[in-house]
């Protein structure tokens, strides 16, 4: 008994990165984001149950480093560690240097006042921690994978889970299963939602857009698997390759459903270079290459035509205006339209009833999700008052409706009253739409004039929503362009560093795309495929600071690296065998 035990925790010992790494990788996508205590008062990021279970991973692992029981220096460790270097200075000199971190305040003098400033820097060691967890989990996959079956395990586990969340999502669409959501800050309190017909599923994760891009990420693996699946998995070639293509389209699905407009673009442009790559660095002929792709572009997207044909309705009309002023395409589409909507219910189809006593996600005027619950109390205006001006006809094109500026005011008497005022919009409002003149006016020169205070090291963490109001504490920080975050928290070194780590493995993957191993030549194309994704993605919505998509992205780079160890092992084989038989 005593020699089983021996045994076990050996094997235990060895595998144990493993086993953590597999659980994790289910984990962390699979499980809501429900909070369980704030970090900070009031602030959006809060502790959820994966940063316990990776600090204490993260502890095992330093426990076995120090027992040199694995290899932790990945090739990019470097700029790694150069990037969490960079984060701290930055930090520091926000702090003591250009003073874009409150902290010592001239006028602080109270118990609160030491508190407020305190908090402001506790946000921005907040986000650079999180930072550390995230690249955490590349080093602990490239140390847990060293084996062959290994990699296979990881690649199944990846079908089942972009399998998991679609069934989710597919509850949540059909079945009012709870949406979990960090779209606002009450939500983010871990509100018990449900979504209406019309809003954005987003599985369980906390919004539509990491939704998204978490699939940007997973859909070039399982689109490679279901092509290589025969070869990689030879005992039951057809069902295995039949799963795999499920379980993609099951993700192209998810992704549709959620109607994000960047992921869509960016799971596209990655999606055509797997494509294109994989057949291209073939070794056949060139015209039985070009025929290749050609018919399996046409099939394939054909198949995603369908999906989004029966699925992709939310997705297609905030695109409905650039039709209208085509007579021939706006009748066929609405006459396809029609049809696609009547044939469910003439098929016996039945909507799900919304259970009682549960909380809705609708979308609002502005395409945002807002909330009602049953307590709330609409506000009654008064008819408008003679200073009302007449409703403007130059709202942006994603404000469907002209809804007026509810404004407070005082009579003479001192009495107050509400009256409607036209809402006035800016000039990218009405030329771009609400969601880029957003952008444009304020969230991407917040970011240029953080970059501006200090080139080389930015002005901080979480100090670029506020502008020029560096005392106010904001409690969500955002800049929906993950360069412009980067340049203007972490400066140009911080831009070098953590960009320069995603590009040396994108440049690694693209040379060892031609290894003739399919296991190997599969982690290659998808990761080379979902990595030029994710950066596509990065250009309007800040995925590699969205913790579920940046955990993920950081496991499938160590899982690349780790391969790139049994890349280099085999290319070595090769040549020693060459050798011999010279």
């Amino acid at each position: 008994m005593k020699q089983k035990l021996t045994s076990f925790l050996a094997w235990f010992d060895d595998y144990f990165l493993l086993i953590a790494s597999i659980f994790l990788l289910f984990f962390i996508p699979l499980w809501p984001k429900i909070p369980l205590a704030d970090i900070i008062p009031g602030y959006i990021v809060r502790l959820r149950l994966e940063d316990i279970f990776v600090f204490a991973i993260f502890v095992i692992y330093l426990i076995q480093v120090a027992r040199g029981k694995v290899a932790w220096r990945m090739p990019t460790w470097q700029l790694i560690f150069g990037y969490v270097a960079v984060g701290l200075m930055s930090i520091l000199t926000g702090i003591f240097v250009i003073h874009t971190i409150p902290f010592l305040l001239p006028e602080m003098g109270s118990l609160g006042d030491v508190i407020a400033a305190g908090v402001h820097v506790a946000k921005s060691f907040l986000h650079w921690a999180r930072y550390i967890e995230y690249f955490f989990l590349a080093f602990l996959f490239y140390s847990a994978i060293n084996k062959r079956v290994a990699l296979k395990t990881i690649a199944a586990c990846m079908l089942l889970t972009v399998v998991a969340i679609t069934v989710y999502g597919w509850g949540q669409k059909y079945c009012y299963w709870p949406v979990y959501s960090t779209m606002n800050r009450e939500f983010a309190k871990g509100m018990k939602l449900v979504l209406t017909p019309h809003a954005r599923v987003q599985s369980t994760f906390g919004g539509h857009y990491d939704f998204a891009a978490y699939l940007v990420l997973l859909l070039p693996f399982t689109l490679m698997i279901a092509k290589k699946a025969r070869n990689i998995w030879p005992k039951y070639p057809r069902l295995l390759t039949g799963l795999a293509w499920l379980a993609h389209f099951a993700g192209v699905w998810s992704l549709i459903i959620s109607a994000a407009r960047t992921s869509i673009i960016a799971y596209f442009i990655g999606t055509v270079l797997v494509f294109t790559l994989d057949v291209f660095m073939s070794k056949r002929p060139r015209r039985r290459q070009v025929w290749a792709w050609c018919s399996q572009q046409v099939a394939y997207f054909a198949l995603v035509g369908v999906l989004v044909f029966g699925w992709g309705q939310d997705m297609i009309e905030r695109f409905e205006h650039t039709l209208d002023s085509i007579p021939w395409v706006h009748d066929t589409y609405h006459t396809a339209n029609r049809w696609r909507k009547e044939l469910p219910y003439k098929l016996g189809w039945k909507e799900w009833e919304q259970p009682e006593g549960t909380v809705a996600v609708v979308v609002d005027d502005f395409g945002n999700n807002s909330v009602l619950t049953p307590t709330d109390t609409q506000p009654q205006p008064v008819a408008p008052s003679p200073s009302s001006e007449p409703t403007s006809d130059n709202r942006p094109v994603d404000v469907y409706e002209d809804i007026p500026d509810i404004k407070i005011a005082v009579d003479a008497s001192g009495n107050a009253y509400t009256y409607e005022a036209t809402r006035t919009w800016s000039v990218n409002a009405e030329k771009y739409g609400l969601s880029m003149a957003i952008r444009f006016d304020t969230l991407w020169p917040n970011a240029i004039r953080g970059f501006s205070r200090n080139p080389l090291l930015g002005s901080g963490y979480g100090t670029l929503t506020k502008g020029e109001s560096l005392s106010v504490f904001t409690e969500a920080d955002s800049t929906d362009c993950n360069y412009l975050r980067t340049l203007g928290e972490t400066g140009l070194l911080g831009f070098i560093c953590f960009y320069g780590a995603v590009v040396w493995a994108i440049i690694i993957a693209w040379q060892q795309c031609r290894l003739a191993d399919n296991l190997l030549q599969m982690i290659n194309l998808a990761y080379l495929g979902a990595a030029v994704g994710i950066l596509v993605n990065a250009l309007y919505i800040d995925v590699f600071a969205a913790s579920k998509v940046a955990f993920t992205f950081w496991m499938l780079t160590g899982i690349f690296w780790a391969s790139q160890k049994k890349a280099i092992r085999a290319i070595e084989i090769t040549q020693d065998e060459k050798k011999v038989d010279a």
